[in-house]
């Protein structure tokens, strides 16, 4: 009728007659045998930028390992970029300073920067957590593009 097999009751029965009384799933008491999930989620919590590589020379293990149990505890790689030189209130500024103008009267130039340094662009934690990461737009050797934009036409 419920398509239950006899092996099934029988195993429920034995389970419920052991210590419990109830059919509940008695919770693992785990013994890690090369790394302990709660040592590496700590570990990431205070090192976010830190390669899987370097995880695994610290705990001694193998990197796929730490890609597993990094898996199993839902932390994932991200990374949000902003540069040290913002300023909220002088970009307040500027909108109500252009306000004032017609759209078609305003010339949008932007310059774009390609880096010739590095930085490490992911940092890992868990899924709910947000990691900024905070680089220098200026002091480095960069090569700088510049375009526009006005009334409808790109300016090269």
């Amino acid at each position: 009728m419920f398509d239950v097999s006899e092996r099934a009751i029988f195993a429920w029965k034995k389970k419920k007659s052991r210590e419990t009384g109830n059919l509940e799933r008695v919770p693992l008491n785990r013994k890690y045998r090369k790394l302990d999930p709660e040592k590496l989620a700590r570990y990431v919590e205070e090192h976010p930028d830190a390669y899987q590589r370097k995880m695994a020379s610290e705990f001694k293990v193998s990197t796929s390992c730490i890609g597993k149990i990094l898996r199993k505890l839902k932390i994932t790689e991200k990374k949000t970029r902003a540069y040290k030189e913002v300023d909220e209130e002088k970009r307040e500024e500027y909108e109500r300073a252009v306000s004032v103008y017609k759209k078609e009267n305003i010339v949008y130039v932007d310059e774009s920067g390609i880096d010739r340094h590095l930085h490490r662009r992911n940092a890992g934690s868990a899924k709910e957590r947000k990691v900024i990461g905070f680089v220098a737009g200026t002091k480095f050797q960069r090569t700088n593009i510049g375009a526009g934009y006005v009334n409808g036409k790109k300016l090269c």
